[in-house]
């Protein structure tokens, strides 16, 4: 039997391969570490993967990634240690990364919220002819 459970999205940062998957424990670490709804920080790394180099917005995008490496090793990474481990170059692709793992973690919309006028309602409380 393979294993079900989503592997996230590969990213490499200062030479190690880890996997970006938002689960409720990597949301909470994150808003824990920015002191922000994800809601809130999201912007901050999409300005980033659009080559805005607000240092608020690089703070943010190091804070993401602590609490990413912090859930997935399993041991305390704090903001600073991120400083070095990434390249200038690999802040882009790695926001870039970041968002697209985000949108792998959002609930797909439900196709039933479109009614279509043809079908008929099924009554709930239709009688059973007995």
């Amino acid at each position: 039997m393979s294993d079900l459970r989503p592997i996230g999205a590969p990213v490499v940062m200062g030479g190690q391969e880890y996997n970006i998957l938002f689960t409720i424990g990597a949301i909470e670490a994150i808003q824990e570490t920015c002191n922000k709804a994800l809601v809130k920080i999201m912007p901050a790394i999409a300005r980033v993967a659009d080559y805005k180099t607000d240092s608020e917005d690089i703070k943010t995008l190091y804070s993401v990634v602590a609490a990413f490496l912090t859930v997935d090793t399993g041991k305390e990474v704090k903001v600073e240690a991120i400083d070095g481990l990434i390249k200038p170059a690999e802040m882009q692709k790695l926001a870039i990364t970041l968002l697209e793992a985000y949108g792998f973690s959002m609930p797909d919309p439900d196709s039933d919220d479109e009614d279509s006028g043809d079908e008929e309602e099924e009554n709930p409380n239709q009688e059973t002819g007995l």
